[in-house]
């Protein structure tokens, strides 16, 4: 009775280890003859290693850059520069990259789109379009408004393009300031470049204006020749030899390496 005890428990160890295989393998087969495919097509298998399949690295997501265009009316001398250098910017943009443009005038702001939009020829035609309309007008009431529309776009990189001059000597440090206390909570970085400010060092206060704005924020103030300003550049600028042909790179870098961080 006992070898039979045995011998029963010995069958039922094999049955529980084997019957879950053939039914197994007999599924597959009744699969594989009425479809003409396996039963199991899952690509997760693992490799031979026994490690799981590797997940692919994640895309970098491209950085979203902003210029706000002062086109008040202390700019009216750089507006034929300004237009074809925001231009060139645009135009060297790679596809895919995010941007948007706002052009602040004394009455009023205009936004090239309500989102960032991915560069293309599409879009780069249409922001050109934007730029050629958009013409220098009276003061500088609309500087803080167009700020907070330019912030609440999250921008990676972010150009203001302006010469710094705020409706004259007497009001830029106060303005300058209000617009440092709206940037402040976006915690956005302001580029700014020299090359539109007065070279008059009569008329300083407009580049010490625009290197206020970059220096608070973390942002880099560029001088004329597109390399971080110095202390002479704001205190005793040297006028620069013209660079705004087409040809050259725009004096707006828009790469993130092109940015040093002080």
């Amino acid at each position: 009775m006992r070898r039979f005890a045995r011998l029963a428990i010995l069958v039922s160890i094999c049955v529980a280890i084997v019957a879950p295989r053939v039914l197994a393998q007999s599924a597959e087969d009744i699969h594989q003859r009425m479809t003409g495919r396996p039963l199991h097509t899952s690509t997760s298998a693992r490799p031979a290693n026994g490690q799981p399949p590797a997940t692919p690295p994640a895309t970098a997501a491209k950085p979203n850059v902003v210029f706000l265009i002062d086109f008040t009316g202390s700019m009216s001398a750089n507006e034929k520069r300004v237009k074809l250098e925001v231009g060139k910017a645009i135009n060297e943009l790679p596809d895919g990259q995010p941007f948007n443009l706002i052009a602040t005038h004394a009455d009023r702001f205009a936004v090239f789109a309500t989102k960032m939009v991915p560069a293309g020829p599409a879009s780069r035609k249409t922001a050109q379009a934007f730029l050629d309309k958009s013409k220098v007008l009276g003061g500088s009431g609309q500087l803080e408004k167009s700020l907070q529309a330019a912030c609440a776009f999250r921008p990676d990189v972010f150009w203001f393009i302006t010469d710094g001059d705020f409706d004259g000597p007497a009001s830029t440090p106060d303005v300058t300031d209000q617009l440092l206390k709206i940037a402040a909570p976006s915690k956005v970085k302001i580029n700014t470049s020299l090359v539109l400010a007065s070279h008059d060092v009569t008329q300083g206060y407009g580049r010490v204006a625009i290197e206020k704005l970059a220096k608070s924020t973390g942002g880099t103030c560029f001088n004329d020749a597109g390399a971080p300003a110095t202390e002479s550049d704001i205190s005793a600028p040297t006028e620069s030899k013209p660079t705004d042909q087409a040809d050259l790179p725009s004096i707006f870098k828009t790469k993130m390496d092109e940015h040093p961080r002080k």
